[in-house]
């Protein structure tokens, strides 16, 4: 009867067991393994808990969805094509804060395939860099990984316009660099489509992808992209503005002189590249850039009265092209006054007759039968 007991008991107990027990585990895997995997162990195994950079390595393709993500820092780099070309003036603040009170950002991220490296895809370069430097320098476990939100790639276009809508909203960002960077754009937009894109279309094109800048400051822009690069370290909008504006009042002189297209723009771009070598700080100004423009135009657009306007174009010389050429042969302006500006070709013109021998009559016949 005791006997029966103590199998009845047994019975009970182990019938108790096996229902505590989770149903992947048996009773001969228990008598089997006398220290048993925990119940949190078994828990981690069954949900395949991995750590952040084994997670991480074995993402593929398909996987490449937009989430959450923690990565170690070393393993993003800036987006290689950072409109911003310029240290951030804030850069050594902004480290020491991080230094102080950790990072806590989360950046965004993407990757043009599987096979690239994770890279910046709105803005953070200046904080992902600073984060990398306090790694590298201390160690501390705070800066050895960042939170990411992970973004499908979907464009080169794309990843450049969002960096460049993240500068233009940062004040800290130079102007050149946003010019540099709406150029760049205009360029990148020219080659998808194939075509040279009218400055309507550009601001069209920049409102669909969430920049809102008027025409006005796009061609700002376009202007000191193009012309301003020497100036770059020291020029703002104001001093662009100021530049473009007389730059284009020189440009209509010259069209009254009927210069060939093309020679005030050398002299006024090489009066740009020397003030990059100009050491003075006093001479990095607007006013003085505008004071060597007015030498240099006056250089090649002399004024000088005569009593009758002009009435001849130069028929062929190395220097002004021909009159034959529709482009080259304009009648220069009259003054109501009858005072007007010698062209700047005349002298170079009477050498070319002087010396070849041709007569005032044969010029007159020339102009007249045009």
């Amino acid at each position: 009867m005791a006997k029966d007991n103590v199998n009845s008991t047994s019975k009970s107990h182990v019938s108790q067991l096996s229902r505590r027990l989770p149903a992947s585990v048996s009773l001969r895997e228990i008598i089997m393994n006398p220290q048993p995997k925990t119940r949190l162990e078994r828990v981690g195994e069954s949900l395949s808990v991995q750590t952040p950079a084994a997670a991480t390595s074995r993402l593929t393709a398909i996987q490449d969805e937009e989430g959450f993500l923690i990565l170690a820092c070393t393993d993003v780099i800036p987006y290689d094509r950072d409109p911003r070309t310029t240290i951030n003036p804030e850069f050594k603040a902004i480290k020491e804060s991080i230094r102080q009170r950790g990072f806590t950002d989360t950046l965004t991220v993407t990757r043009r395939t599987p096979e690239h490296p994770y890279m910046l895809s709105r803005g953070g370069n200046t904080r992902l860099r600073i984060v990398q430097q306090l790694w590298d320098e201390t160690k501390d476990e705070r800066f050895r990984t960042i939170r990411c939100v992970f973004v499908p790639w979907v464009s080169e276009i794309d990843t450049f316009t969002a960096h460049l809508v993240e500068n233009e909203a940062r004040g800290d960002t130079s102007f050149f660099d946003k010019a540099m960077g709406v150029a760049d754009l205009k360029a990148m937009l020219e080659q998808r489509e194939d075509r040279v894109l009218k400055i309507a279309d550009l601001a069209q094109h920049t409102r669909n992808l969430g920049m809102t800048r008027s025409t006005s400051v796009l061609v700002e822009y376009l202007f000191a992209a193009r012309y301003l690069s020497p100036l770059k370290q020291w020029l703002t909008h104001t001093d662009s503005q100021r530049i473009r504006s007389h730059h284009q009042k020189l440009e209509r002189e010259a069209k009254e002189h009927n210069l060939v297209p093309g020679h005030l723009d050398t002299q006024l771009r090489a009066v740009y590249q020397e003030m990059e070598s100009d050491t003075d700080a006093s001479h990095l100004k607007a006013d003085y850039v505008i004071e060597r423009m007015s030498a240099a135009a006056a250089g090649i657009m002399p004024r000088i009265s005569i009593a009758e306007p002009s009435s001849f174009e130069p028929l062929t010389s190395p220097i002004f092209g021909s009159a034959s050429d529709p482009h080259s042969a304009k009648k220069p302006r009259q003054s109501k006054k009858r005072q007007v500006v010698a062209p700047a070709w005349l002298e170079s013109f009477e050498q070319w007759c002087e010396a070849s021998s041709v007569t005032s009559d044969e010029v007159l016949l020339f102009l007249r039968s045009k």
